[in-house]
């Protein structure tokens, strides 16, 4: 008897101390984030990834149809480069929304380059097949990645970066960026051409 009371009283004894310890391991509910105001279209994106007002840097990728696509290609025209990949469900939903945007301006001398973080030519393929998009796809390779991103090996996605007619990187959009945001820097960029 006098041994399953002393049982009990530690068992007692252990629960409140494990009950003490993780209830001192509790966080305090974090601050309400007041998401940003939207940028106005003819301002650069600031905070959604480095390079805004930098010369974009020289890349040159394969396609998934085998055509080299790269900078130079795009020389004198807007060019919205996507980072996205077939697995990210919030990258698709933008990859099929710009399609409008693309089809609106690719006469007003814009393109779009969808770089994808696949590992396969065919995973991306079999995707397009499923899927309206137009514009070149092509996969990520190092080189590019590392041009863009430096030593960073997982890159948030989807991420785009818009470069103007010079070659210079004006919009950098992360992932909570819209549609409307993005139709509103291609137009400010064809705009300004004139």
């Amino acid at each position: 008897m006098m041994i399953r009371m002393k049982l009990r009283y530690t068992t007692i004894a252990v629960v409140a101390v494990v009950a003490m310890v993780l209830w001192g391991c509790r966080q305090a509910p974090p601050a309400p984030v007041t998401p940003p105001t939207p940028p106005t279209p003819a301002q650069p994106v600031v905070g959604a990834g480095q390079g805004v007002g930098q010369k974009a840097p020289d890349f040159t990728v394969t396609d998934v149809d085998g055509a080299s696509q790269s900078l130079g290609k795009y020389g004198g025209k807007v060019l919205v480069i996507d980072f996205w990949a077939t697995y990210c469900k919030p990258c698709v939903k933008k990859l099929r929304e710009y399609e409008s945007i693309y089809q609106m301006y690719k006469a007003k001398n814009v393109a779009f380059l969808a770089l994808s973080m696949d590992q396969s030519d065919e995973v991306i393929k079999g995707w397009r097949q499923q899927n309206d998009v137009n514009f070149p796809l092509a996969r990520l390779n190092d080189e590019t990645r590392k041009a863009f991103f430096g030593d960073t090996v997982l890159v948030s996605i989807p991420q785009m970066r818009i470069v103007d007619q010079k070659g210079v990187i004006r919009y950098s959009f992360g992932p909570e960026s819209t549609k409307e945001e993005v139709e509103a820097a291609v137009k400010a960029l064809v705009e300004e051409k004139r």
